[in-house]
């Protein structure tokens, strides 16, 4: 049985957007085929923490 609020919708403001948007790309440097191209942790924390606080 699925719960009622597994169908509720995100609002998607402009700002809402940009941090889907900053954390496909994110995503996307993190799958680099060269490690050395790949963020190290602190940064992807740095990031998602910033997103987190908007």
């Amino acid at each position: 049985m699925v719960p009622n609020n597994a169908f509720k919708t995100i609002d998607l403001d402009s700002g809402t957007l940009v941090s889907v948007r900053n954390v496909a790309e994110l995503a996307d440097h993190c799958c680099a085929s060269e490690p050395h191209e790949r963020p190290d942790m602190g940064r992807v924390v740095n990031m998602l923490s910033s997103l987190a606080e908007l």
